[in-house]
């Protein structure tokens, strides 16, 4: 029976050292990846403090206006029309300079997939 015991403690005890180590090297490595992160907000406030300092009106311009680009591109957006009584949805536009899509059946002739025209003959 003692042996069955130490046996036991033999395997448990390294195994439960080992479980705790990489509790605690995990726990490292997100206290070192929050600093970093807030290290970094840090900077980046100081900077942005920096350019207010020295120019308010256009910063907070600056500033308005990276709120609205992400704001606007976050989601689906609606107007509402006391006049009308209503919803408006506002469809999703796409980005400033992003590529358009084609839209179906307003392909250029000859810009088929096999780049012929689209009843197979030459252009």
């Amino acid at each position: 029976m003692r042996n069955e015991a130490e046996a036991y403690r033999n395997d448990v005890i390294p195994r439960a050292r080992g479980e705790a180590a990489q509790i605690v090297a995990a726990a490292d490595g997100e206290r070192a990846a929050a600093i970093a992160e807030a290290k970094g907000a840090a900077a980046r406030f100081e900077s942005v403090l920096t350019a207010y300092r020295a120019n308010k009106d256009i910063t907070l311009a600056r500033l308005y206006i990276e709120t609205m680009e992400r704001v606007l591109k976050s989601g689906r957006l609606s107007l509402v029309d006391p006049a009308l009584k209503t919803v408006i949805p506002i469809p999703a536009f796409p980005a400033v300079g992003a590529p358009a899509a084609a839209a179906p059946g307003n392909t250029p002739k000859g810009s088929g997939p096999s780049g012929s025209a689209p009843n197979g003959s030459a252009p």
